[in-house]
């Protein structure tokens, strides 16, 4: 019965539609005679009846024939008022050749021309006014009244899809094409330049900005970002083109500017031939491939047609998504999506054995500073362990080129995460200095959008409302976009020629109290009054501020003007395979305070003092456990240091 309801309602929708047509017909068809021959006489007779049906069935036909009944009326736009002309046009031709050819009166020729404009007014009525009902019904009482920023396309666009909104109400268009001023979209009038905002707004009362330019340029963005933050009404943008071309957007769904907007530099752009030149054709393998950095670095890669790309992860509900997002573009590209653990040599050893990668992306590691503070075993063991896992791999199977994702934690760290990610780039140097691998790594700062981010917990929490929280009112951080790690990340692999560690030259740190205050202000809110702000005092491990090298590392320029090049490390100890092993083997069967200690004595400048939440274990049988520990003899090197070391429970699975 369900299937029948669809079709019933269709068909007396129909037979509406077509009583308003046949309406329009029958009034046109009297009033064309009325024009011409005056009240209805005798004069009519014999040619009013014997049109009268042909008439209404002909006109009728053609209409359905046209698919006039078909288009949703109360979006009724140009598009519907040529289908309409297109009906009576052709109906009022066939009229006229028959008017010609019978043997009829003059006059009736002149019926013919009247019937024609009074359906043209007729037909366009009945189809636009369920249109006009509907904009005049709309209530604008509730809506916010907004200034449109921008008088072309997107700004005739979005002031004719708000024409019928109930949360939006366009008072005054701003535009700096003087030409502009003075006119109408739609009703709506155009008044003044970008640069008269703070004046105009206050005189309509404006409640919200909406930026209807497509391709507005960087510094011009700032500037109209600065205003509206003096007007303290939120900004809001219409979608980017590509979002209304593919169809994942429509002009009247406004949004909030990207996070990467929020920075106040140009984007980081590189040159792609490189990078084409090292991936087109070859093997490339990325490690944490479905996380924020690697599922970039995925998409990125994939542009250049590699041969295959293994995507690695042990997410696997997160792997699921990054295949899902790549299959439909891999091309001639074959996708190979690897549920695996980067502790896992013997899986790791398989795959290398078989694959044979040409390029490695190592991106996997456990990031969450706060976590890893109370538990550094599990730092030591992905982030260790992993690394050195695949630097031996690669340089055992011979990987052209090796690039390991770092931080500015590494440097001078504090806390166990920089810890771990720092004896990393001691490994990858280490390994690199005897291989013929090329070993490279990329430090770079915060990203924004990341999983986790500073920027995602403003949202969340501006969202609910508030409080934004902030750990210290000093705190400071470099911040990129995801794609610009990325492209950072690719252009380095691609110009290294011998091993070393690359770093983005970020400019300067941007306090986070000013940022979230910027972010909340974007949102049309003012913080501390709307929003506060809460200063919730630093986590075990936070620095205050952060750095991306040292003065032992001293780097240089490089090709390109914004990243720079510290040569390979020369510092590492000279037994470093032997602390490692050591430090490994406390991982998996020491204490947390002996963990600390072998960290600190492979990066001596870590200045960090936890105090984990289970400082004293988990009960008293690991602390026997960990003291009895036996520490094999120390290999000389990584290539005699075992993987997983003998008598060791078997290791847990990532988070």
């Amino acid at each position: 019965m369900s299937l029948h309801v669809p079709q019933w309602k269709r068909r007396r929708r129909n037979l509406v539609v077509f009583t308003l047509i046949g309406g329009a017909i029958l009034t046109s068809y009297v009033g064309a005679f009325a024009l011409k021959l005056g009240i209805p006489s005798s004069a009519w007779a014999p040619w009013f009846g014997m049109g009268l049906l042909p008439v209404l069935v002909l006109k009728l036909s053609v209409a359905g024939y046209l698919g006039i009944h078909r288009g949703m009326w109360r979006y009724a736009d140009l598009h519907a008022l040529v289908t309409t002309t297109q009906v009576v046009g052709v109906t009022s031709a066939i009229l006229m050749v028959a008017a010609i050819a019978l043997p009829a009166p003059e006059w009736l020729v002149a019926v013919v021309v009247q019937d024609f404009l009074l359906s043209l007014l007729g037909f366009g009525a009945v189809r636009m006014a369920p249109r006009v009902l509907m904009e005049l019904s709309a209530s604008h009482s509730d809506a916010r009244r907004v200034l449109i920023l921008g008088a072309g396309d997107a700004g005739e666009a979005l002031v004719r899809e708000l024409s019928t909104s109930r949360q939006f109400d366009p008072v005054a268009i701003l535009d700096d094409d003087p030409q502009k001023h003075g006119k109408k979209l739609h009703g709506v009038p155009v008044v003044a330049t970008l640069d008269e905002l703070g004046v105009v707004a206050p005189h309509y009362e404006a409640e919200a900005l909406l930026l209807a330019i497509y391709a507005i340029p960087r510094e011009r963005l700032r500037q109209v970002r600065a205003m509206a933050l003096d007007t303290g009404l939120p900004l809001k943008r219409v979608p980017a083109m590509a979002e209304l071309l593919s169809g994942r957007a429509r002009i009247d769904e406004v949004q909030d500017f990207s996070l990467e907007e929020l920075l106040d530099r140009e984007p980081i752009r590189t040159d792609r031939s490189p990078v084409h030149d090292l991936l087109t054709g070859r093997c490339v393998l990325i490690t944490g491939a479905a996380g924020s950095i690697g599922s970039e670095l995925s998409r990125q890669v994939l542009a250049s047609s590699p041969s295959k790309l293994i995507l690695l992860d042990n997410n696997e509900n997160a792997l699921f998504h990054i295949e899902q997002e790549l299959r439909p573009r891999v091309g001639e590209t074959q996708l190979v999506p690897t549920l695996c653990s980067v502790r896992d040599e013997n899986k790791l050893r398989e795959l290398f054995s078989e694959d044979r990668p040409d390029v490695v992306f190592h991106a996997a590691a456990y990031k969450h500073v706060p976590v890893l503070e109370h538990f550094p075993e599990e730092a030591v063991r992905n982030n260790v362990r992993g690394t050195l896992n695949l630097a031996s791999l690669s340089d055992e199977f011979g990987v052209g080129r090796f690039v390991l994702i770092s931080t500015d934690k590494a440097v001078r760290p504090t806390s166990v995460m920089g810890t771990t990610k720092r004896v990393a780039e001691l490994i990858v140097s280490d390994i690199g200095r005897r291989s013929a691998t090329i070993f490279s790594t990329i430090r770079f700062g915060n990203v924004l959008g990341s999983n986790g981010s500073v920027m995602q917990l403003f949202r969340r929490q501006i969202a609910e409302g508030g409080p934004v929280t902030i750990t210290h009112p000093e705190m400071r951080r470099f911040f990129m976009s995801i794609p610009e790690a990325v492209e950072l990340v690719l252009y380095a692999a691609a110009m290294d020629e011998d091993g070393g560690t690359f770093i983005l030259d970020m400019g300067e740190q941007v306090r986070i109290l000013d940022l979230a205050r910027h972010y909340i202000r974007l949102h049309g809110l003012e913080p501390d009054r709307d929003i506060p702000i809460e200063i919730t005092g630093l986590r075990p491990g936070e620095k205050l501020y952060e750095e991306l090298w040292t003065e032992v590392e001293e780097p240089i320029p490089t090709a390109h003007a914004d990243i720079l090049r510290a040569p390979r490390s020369q510092a590492s100890p000279t037994d470093l395979a032997r602390r490692v092993r050591s430090l490994l083997e406390w991982a998996e069967e020491g204490t947390r305070p002996q963990i600390i200690e072998h960290l600190r004595q492979i990066v001596p400048d870590y200045t960090g003092s936890p105090r984990c939440a289970r400082e004293h274990d988990r009960d008293e049988g690991s602390r026997r456990r960990g003291a009895a520990t036996v520490l094999s003899p120390r290999p000389e090197s990584f290539r005699e240091l075992p993987v997983t070391p003998p008598g060791s429970r078997s290791l847990p699975a990532e988070a």
